[in-house]
């Protein structure tokens, strides 16, 4: 892949540009003079947010590839509109076919299959469902016994003493992040709503990563399934109020660990 780089200020080809290349690390060094000596170029560790990288918007119809470089230099995704968002799925809502093929791979993840549910019937199913999946007896458990709640909500996270400047990103950290696209979606302002609240999966995330100490297990990735209504029910959310109302209720009814006290993240911990 050949990215193209778009500094943050304006540079010069003269006689005085040296260039080298480094066998061991594979690496190209390229030295350039400023056109205004002394400018800052600010966020230069930032680089993806300087890299423009050509983005091929796929579909399952290859005539409906359509990439458009921006002005700005940023490649912009223009996906197909539709007027029915119910039946999509995933991100923005925007996918809306070839779940078959996904749902065959990962079949222990999904609980319906968006083309036979729509997005409505999805939270009255999902709603019914987990009401009756509610453990009373494993909550008061939890509750009466409560020794390792209060020794996971006790904890510090990993960052909690960590300097600004010692944080550093490492070499493999970096090239992960090289390779990252800068592509913009043309969404409404419903998909919006639903791209921002759709990071439920960030919660789920968030509070495995609390109840296993910071250290991933086998079932880390079953937890953060089962809390994420918008993976393994593929709901959405067009307010940040539902997106927290799913992600605690669920948050009670399948981890290991089952108390309201673990969803919320306290002053003491962060």
């Amino acid at each position: 892949m050949v990215n193209r780089l778009n500094l943050p200020g304006n540079i010069t080809e003269n006689d005085n540009i040296r260039s080298s290349y480094d066998s061991d690390s594979g690496e190209f060094s390229f030295c350039y003079e400023k056109l205004i000596h002394g400018e800052d170029f600010k966020d230069l560790e930032l680089i993806t947010k300087y890299l423009v990288t050509k983005v091929d918007a796929s579909y399952d119809d290859d005539k409906r590839k359509i990439t458009v470089l921006t002005s700005e230099g940023c490649a912009q995704e223009i996906l197909p509109e539709s007027d029915d968002l119910t039946k999509g799925f995933g991100f923005g809502l925007l996918a809306n076919r070839n779940f078959v093929t996904v749902s065959s791979e990962f079949y222990e993840v999904f609980e319906i299959s968006p083309n036979d549910v729509n997005l409505p019937e999805r939270r009255k199913l999902r709603l019914q469902y987990e009401q009756g999946k509610f453990d009373m007896g494993h909550y008061l458990g939890d509750f009466i016994k409560d020794e390792k709640i209060i020794e996971i909500t006790g904890q510090k996270t990993p960052w909690n003493e960590l300097q600004e400047d010692t944080v550093t990103l490492t070499n493999k950290e970096l090239d992960f992040l090289k390779e990252l696209t800068n592509t913009e979606y043309k969404l409404n302002d419903l998909q919006v709503k639903y791209v921002f609240n759709g990071l439920i999966a960030l919660l789920a995330y968030c509070y495995d990563r609390r109840v296993t100490f910071y250290v991933d297990n086998s079932e880390s990735g079953w937890t953060i399934v089962k809390l994420s209504a918008s993976l393994c029910w593929l709901d959405a959310f067009e307010t940040a109020r539902e997106t927290l109302i799913c992600a605690f209720r669920r948050s009670v009814i399948y981890p290991l660990y089952r108390n309201c006290i673990l969803s919320v993240l306290k002053s003491s911990t962060i």
